[in-house]
């Protein structure tokens, strides 16, 4: 099972996104506010993990505590 292992605030706003992952899997990373909008947005799609440091995804345009995240490998 794939699991986002932390999410963390970054100083200055925004956050980091970390996840277990393969060298060279591509990801698709999205978000929402709430569980029932009705639409994921997109933050990065298909990035290898080797373009993200193997496992971070850095987004400073949103805060986490209004964050939903989800990764697709």
């Amino acid at each position: 099972m794939f699991t986002i292992s932390n999410i963390a605030p970054q100083n200055g706003g925004g956050f980091t996104i970390t996840w277990p992952s393969a060298q060279s899997v591509i990801y698709r990373a999205h978000w929402k506010n709430a569980l029932t909008d009705s639409a994921w947005n997109e933050l990065y799609r298909n990035r290898r993990t080797n373009e993200l440091d193997r496992r971070r995804l850095a987004h400073w345009r949103l805060a986490p505590a209004t964050l939903l995240p989800r990764i697709i490998p």
